[in-house]
């Protein structure tokens, strides 16, 4: 449950950081329309790093959230559909962090972002991280819980 609380708060920080980069008055950069760079990672080299940065954080923290969740599920012997509950969970998982880091490596094409006037699709991705995180840590307290009343029942005589 941490680990899928971690990976839900890291992306949605990361949507309300792109998105706040484009709130962001100043000058614009002709090449890019978007803004002028400050330093390194204001260019669009140091975008780019900063995207593969996000995207190596967000893929550790997807696997190991993915490898510990098919443990658990596999080692309390629940039914199937906690398995693919959570193949369903991780899948969405999966397919929110890079469309994230699609948009937020090239945002101008797809939203038309104008400095200072951003669109507010960057934070849906906020969003999405959250419901995301929120439903795999769902699939596991259910799954706890379902689990927990199997003992109950086999306990009794």
């Amino acid at each position: 449950m941490i680990l899928a609380s971690c990976w839900a708060l890291a992306g949605a920080a990361f949507g309300v950081r792109v998105f706040q980069s484009w709130w962001a008055h100043g000058p614009i950069n002709p090449v890019t329309d978007g803004p002028m760079p400050a330093d390194f990672f204001d260019s669009e080299l140091g975008a780019l790093v900063l995207v593969f940065l996000m995207g190596m954080l967000l893929a550790g923290l997807w696997l190991a959230v993915m490898i510990c969740g098919f443990l658990y599920l596999r080692l309390a012997g629940l039914t199937a559909r906690w398995r693919k509950a959570w193949i369903s969970a991780v899948a969405a998982a999966a397919a929110v962090s890079v469309a994230f880091l699609c948009v937020s490596g090239d945002p101008v094409p797809l939203f038309g972002q104008v400095i200072g006037h951003p669109d507010w699709g960057l934070l849906v991705f906020s969003a999405a991280f959250l419901a995301v995180g929120a439903i795999m840590v769902a699939i596991i307290i259910a799954a706890e819980r379902e689990g927990l009343m199997g003992q109950d029942q086999q306990d009794r005589p």
